[in-house]
């Protein structure tokens, strides 16, 4: 699938040093809802900005449920994983997520644009927008999300190479 789990165990959520475990604290269970995995850094040649995809991946704990029905959880964990993905991040920095679910005939796209401006509010805002059409989506093992942190080189960026990283990302979304 090209998603960064390759050095995964198949049947294993937890077996790489780089995984983090995030529990939703409004879930009263022993069993986190789900994990926030860093993946494999790429630096672009071109203007030596780093391109650090964080890959969240749900259990069994919310398993079955309709999406439409956890989205206060869910804005809930999009906090956290902003928080865990912006560490070290500049607000003139980049961001972009991708949320995928088998029913979907195509993945939600929040497009690649300043790290200042993905909110969970925008995030919760686009999730409403695909669910309104799609109410019976339940959460399942297909549900996962990448939120793509890009962080630029400064000594050397300027404006002109900004929006050069800007279309050369938006190709491979």
């Amino acid at each position: 699938m090209g998603n960064g789990d390759d050095n995964q165990s198949e049947g294993s959520m937890v077996d790489d040093d780089d995984i983090e475990i995030h529990e939703n604290s409004d879930v009263n269970v022993d069993e986190p809802a789900y994990y926030i995995r860093r993946g494999v850094e790429r630096v672009y040649a071109n203007n030596a900005a780093r391109d650090i995809p964080f890959h969240v991946r749900f259990n069994e704990v919310w398993n079955g449920r309709r999406i439409v029905d956890l989205l206060t959880e869910i804005g809930g964990m999009m906090r956290e994983v902003l928080d865990v993905a912006g560490q070290g991040m500049k607000n003139d920095d980049l961001g972009r997520i991708l949320i995928y679910h088998e029913k979907l005939d195509n993945p939600i796209v929040i497009p690649l644009q300043l790290w200042s401006l993905l909110t969970p509010k925008l995030i919760k805002q686009e999730f409403e927008n695909v669910l309104n059409s799609n109410q019976h989506l339940k959460l399942n093992t297909s549900f996962y999300i990448i939120v793509g942190a890009i962080h630029l080189h400064r000594e050397e960026f300027s404006d002109s190479k900004h929006q050069d990283l800007m279309e050369d990302t938006k190709k491979r979304v």
